[in-house]
């Protein structure tokens, strides 16, 4: 798989089980990926993973009609050689002469003890604002310079495999006896660490339940005073629903101030319930628009209507009473 097609993932995998970083890795793919189904070459550097990966459907719609259980590799893990230096930063120039589909472009890499940890592919070399994007995401001081791009060739195998391979056929072939007894040995301690884990595990399982009891326990006790806490809240907003919005003697105080001056009285003062006032007052030469236009101005106040009254010297006035506002939560 070409390189312009691929993108790029570090994966850190040495606190994970040796039979498990595969899966792992895969993992980490999936959670990374734009796409719904994410391909990889995975290049192991010790037990950090450098990968790339595609979109499985896009490679075999370019590709065309493959051969059932065709594995695809990607360009990337089969160019240039693995570094062990502390850090170093290397362009590799990935165009191939005399190919029919010739690939192309330049890929940055950053190495880092020995693990690939930022890789980037630009169709050419990269402008200077797009060198220090990389070298900024790969947390190297942008005023680095771009080194020169070297032709790199397209390897048969992966970086790193042929050479180990080679090397390891012969000490396998001469340390064989020795390897078997270690073998056995791997075996019976790898056997006696699982029951130790197996063990262990329960033991950690017994603790992690116990904790977990005690916390329902709590946790039902927080529950329940909150639950009580709502319920005495409610009961209380209820409750301050049922008191007048304004006191008695409040109304009475600001309907002696609004009330326009004249010979007049309170005869009658009633609450027929929370928020409505009715009062009657006695007086010769009563005004009732002008009593009625008092008190709507009040803020205590507002739909003030006037009733009938079978006596001339008397007025009777009904309100109701503005709502208080409501207290903040």
């Amino acid at each position: 798989m070409a390189r312009e097609l691929c993108l790029f993932l570090h994966v850190d995998a040495s606190a994970v089980p040796a039979r498990e970083r595969a899966g792992f890795v895969m993992l980490a793919v999936r959670r990374a990926a734009p796409f719904d189904d994410p391909e990889a070459d995975i290049t192991w550097c010790g037990h950090h993973a450098a990968v790339w990966y595609w979109s499985a459907s896009r490679a075999r719609s370019l590709a065309g009609p493959l051969p059932a259980r065709t594995r695809i590799h990607g360009e990337a893990s089969h160019r240039g050689t693995m570094h062990l230096d502390d850090e170093k930063l290397e362009l590799l120039d990935l165009s191939l002469t005399g190919s029919e589909t010739p690939s192309a472009g330049i890929e940055a890499r950053l190495w880092r003890h020995g693990h690939l940890v930022a890789s980037r592919w630009w169709p050419r070399v990269p402008s200077t604002p797009a060198w220090q994007v990389f070298l900024r995401g790969a947390g190297m001081p942008s005023t680095l310079a771009m080194p020169e791009p070297l032709p790199t060739a397209l390897h048969e195998h992966a970086m790193g495999t042929s050479t180990q391979l080679d090397t390891w056929a012969g000490q396998l072939q001469a340390q064989w006896p020795l390897l078997a007894t270690g073998t056995g040995c791997l075996i019976i301690g790898a056997f006696c660490w699982q029951l130790a884990g197996i063990a262990r595990a329960h033991s950690e399982n017994s603790k992690v339940e116990s904790r977990i009891s005690q916390l329902e326990k709590r946790l039902d006790s927080v529950i329940s005073a909150r639950n009580a806490a709502d319920e005495a809240s409610a009961t209380v907003r209820s409750l301050l629903k049922l008191r007048p919005p304004a006191s008695q003697t409040r109304l009475l105080a600001e309907i002696a101030k609004i009330t326009p001056s004249g010979s007049w009285n309170v005869m009658q003062w009633q609450q027929p319930g929370p928020e409505t006032l009715e009062i009657t007052l006695k007086g010769s030469a009563l005004d009732a628009a002008a009593v009625v236009n008092a008190w709507e101005q009040s803020p205590l106040m507002q739909d003030v209507t006037p009733i009938s009254s079978n006596r001339p010297d008397e007025l009777v006035l009904r309100a109701r009473l503005t709502p208080a506002a409501e207290p903040a939560e």
